[in-house]
């Protein structure tokens, strides 16, 4: 498979965990010439992107940055992409080599125990406290819960609940 089908597959994939990862985005780097016939100069030489950063990017819910490299088959990082990965690891935020959605899936499968396992001790790592968050319907504090993912068997997404039995998933 080529790295260009493993890199949508993968973005297909994280569509589906909108609570853990609720916004990510490819991210293109490169350059290109572009021919300049108004100017004495002959084509201007244009980059984009940061060399060596992920193909894909994002932001966790607990709002940690997201780097995944993807490569398919043998290819290897280069050391400017194995420096991005490292540089956002050390910074605290999450950042990894792909070949398959599989990696992607048992990475956050990691990430969604250790979201779970946080949210008592800190319901709202970006800041606030969400426990204090009320109902709608009543007026009541909402407290977390778990709700069996629809679109991912075997898997699970945070919500909130209250007494009065008002519900939310997201």
């Amino acid at each position: 498979m080529k790295e260009a089908q493993v890199q949508k597959g993968i973005m297909q994939f994280l569509g589906y965990h909108p609570r853990v990862v609720p916004m990510f985005w490819r991210n293109n780097t490169g350059a290109i010439t572009i021919p300049n016939k108004n100017v004495a100069y002959k084509s201007r030489f244009i980059r984009f992107g940061k060399v060596g950063s992920a193909d894909i990017l994002g932001i966790l819910w607990n709002g940690r940055m997201l780097a995944i490299e993807v490569k398919a088959g043998k290819n290897k990082t280069t050391k400017r992409q194995q420096a991005f990965i490292d540089n956002i690891n050390t910074a605290g935020g999450l950042g990894f080599v792909a070949r398959s959605i599989d990696d992607v899936d048992e990475v956050l499968r990691i990430e969604r125990k250790k979201m779970k396992n946080s949210i008592m001790r800190n319901p709202n790592p970006i800041g606030g406290d969400l426990s204090e968050e009320e109902c709608p319907a009543c007026g009541e504090i909402l407290e977390y819960c778990e709700y069996a993912n629809p679109r991912i068997p075997d898997d699970s997404i945070l919500g909130l609940r209250c007494n009065c039995g008002y519900e939310s998933e997201d």
